[in-house]
């Protein structure tokens, strides 16, 4: 056993209590005293009570295993948040650089989009451009060939028949006992 300086002293002090209640007890017995008997059985007793409690306290308050299994488990403790800060910082790093590749890929994908959209819009232009052309020509042709003139005839001058048109020209022609197709 590992005892303190007061554990030390309280042994001590009961083993000189059970040795001198021993030589007391014997010494009564021998030369038939009884009060030198009680005297030693006191002694003993009182000996083995002070070591007994001693014994006790040490077992009961001996925390050396205890504080050892502690001492490992905050070593392990410690040890499992390091490996925990660094997987930590490893995710930070990943995800800082995630985010920088996913704006960069946003970047590029909006470059690419402003481009393609410039090159549709000049698409765009260009055919916009041509139909201005091919209408400009067609008001043109029309108007040389006389069908825009004031007394020219509606169905010359209609260029897109319109469905409801060619209905109101087929009641017309109704309305004057006329054969409908």
């Amino acid at each position: 056993m590992d005892l303190t300086g007061g554990m030390r002293v309280a042994a001590t002090a009961g083993g000189v209590l059970l040795t001198s209640g021993l030589a007391l007890s014997g010494h009564g017995f021998v030369h038939d005293h009884t009060t030198c008997s009680i005297v030693g059985m006191g002694l003993i007793v009182t000996a083995l009570t002070v070591i007994a409690l001693t014994v006790i306290r040490v077992w009961i308050g001996d925390a050396r295993e205890e504080r050892r299994e502690l001492t490992l488990a905050r070593k392990e403790a410690d040890a499992e948040q390091r490996k925990y800060f660094a997987a930590q910082a490893a995710l930070e790093s990943e995800m800082t650089r995630l985010h920088r590749d996913v704006a960069a890929e946003r970047a590029a994908a909006e470059a690419a989009l402003a481009v393609e959209r410039a090159a549709l819009y000049a698409e765009l232009e260009e055919e916009r451009l041509e139909i201005t052309k091919d209408a400009f020509r067609t008001g043109v042709e029309m108007e040389r060939s006389g069908m825009l003139k004031a007394g020219a005839p509606a169905a010359l001058a209609n260029l897109i028949q319109f469905p409801d048109q060619a209905a109101r020209e087929l009641a017309r022609s109704r309305e004057h006992n006329g054969v409908a197709p």
